[in-house]
């Protein structure tokens, strides 16, 4: 069992896209690029990068300043094979981010598919 962060943004195309590019690049944060009819995504999907993108962003958040110091302190999977049991700890500590992250963002007509209870059931 692994959790991570994941950063995607997605929209049409257009002049942001080279700005998002160069500001990755410049904070030396690997990117993925992809493109779908008119729209253009950047994701960044490593745990590590996804961190570093929080301290660079963070300065400039007003209304998401207080979710993304709440991911940055996002626990680090303990290593393990696929015969050691699960670290409850960390599970712990990922549920109460994920129904931190749900309370957050309660009203914007989301659809979620896990919360902490589902995914507590999933590895009892």
């Amino acid at each position: 069992m692994k959790f991570g962060l994941l950063f995607s943004i997605s929209m049409k195309n257009g002049a942001w896209q080279a700005a998002v590019q160069r500001i990755l690049m410049s904070h030396r944060i690997p990117f993925h690029t992809r493109q779908r009819k008119n729209q253009f995504e950047i994701t960044v999907n490593s745990h590590k990068s996804v961190k570093r993108l929080i301290q660079v962003v963070k300065p400039y958040l007003v209304v998401k300043k207080q979710l993304v110091e709440e991911l940055a302190s996002f626990p680090v999977a303990p290593a393990r094979n696929r015969f050691s049991q699960i670290d409850r700890l960390y599970l712990d500590a990922v549920c109460e981010k994920i129904d931190f992250v749900r309370r957050f963002n309660k009203g914007k007509n989301r659809r979620y598919k896990w919360d902490s209870k589902t995914i507590r059931s999933f590895y009892n």
